[in-house]
């Protein structure tokens, strides 16, 4: 199948859709499915979607194809609970839209890094319910800092990245700032590297002793990963938003640039 029918409009119970990458929706069919709770698909533009409002999608989990970024839609979305990414680049506007999803309680991104090596999670607003979070950043060069007051709510963070030497943190702050997430109650840290780690661990031990509930840690470690930057800036997002509409469905996107 090539496209889903119009008629499926007409499904106005539907509440799960599982489609593959390669099938095309008709336009404004998300729109017009009231019912919708959980949309499971792998695009490459979601700008194009626009759901009805109010909305019913409680689940959208996009995998396997990167997302350019994350629609402006999305932030208004008063029913989503869960949430998972595949992102090419995490650029601060994504992190203030998806801040600002108001039932959003699980989230799980994957990225090749962020934008000027920078992915940060301020306080002010934003991310009020969420409960879990899982990031995974596959390359090296960006540094990852939760800000006083992120998250106050989140009790679950998961998160995995490559660590070579301290330019793949992006000369970041070791601790991430782990110490700022007040009502964290469980930390698990995945580096992907054959280099030595305790620096960093010792960071996140500190910063996790100040907190009130005593969270519990977790590191695991995976060799076999090399010291390759991801570089990405504000001229590539411009230029890549240009051609984004000359994509099409299903038309394998290459994550970015990167430097050994």
């Amino acid at each position: 199948m090539e496209e889903l029918p119009s008629t499926i409009t007409k499904l106005q119970r539907l509440a799960h859709l599982y489609v593959d990458y390669d099938v095309r929706f008709p336009d404004g069919m998300i729109g017009q499915m009231r019912s919708l709770e959980e949309l499971r698909r792998y695009p490459l533009s979601l700008d194009s979607w626009l759901p009805a409002a109010p909305c019913s999608l409680r689940k959208l989990c996009i995998k396997n194809y990167p997302v350019y970024k994350v629609p402006n839609w999305m932030g208004p979305l008063g029913n989503l609970g869960v949430l998972e990414l595949v992102m090419i680049c995490v650029r601060p506007e994504d992190v203030e839209i998806l801040g600002a999803i108001p039932t959003l309680l699980f989230l799980n991104i994957t990225t090749a890094g962020g934008t000027n090596g920078r992915i940060t999670v301020h306080g002010i607003n934003g991310f009020r319910s969420l409960k879990y979070f899982s990031l995974r950043i596959f390359f090296c060069g960006t540094a990852l800092e939760f800000q006083v007051g992120s998250m106050p709510n989140l009790e679950h963070v998961k998160l995995a990245f490559r660590l070579h030497k301290s330019r793949c943190l992006n000369n970041g702050a070791s601790s991430l700032g782990i110490q700022h997430l007040s009502a964290i109650s469980k930390v698990e840290v995945k580096i992907m590297a054959d280099a030595t780690i305790r620096g960093v661990a010792r960071a996140i031990n500190g910063a996790i002793t100040t907190l009130p509930n005593r969270p519990t840690v977790r590191f695991e470690t995976e060799g076999g990963w090399e010291c390759e930057h991801f570089k990405r800036d504000e001229t590539d997002e411009e230029e890549e938003e240009e051609d984004e509409d000359e994509q099409t469905d299903g038309e394998e996107v290459p994550m970015a640039q990167h430097e050994g």
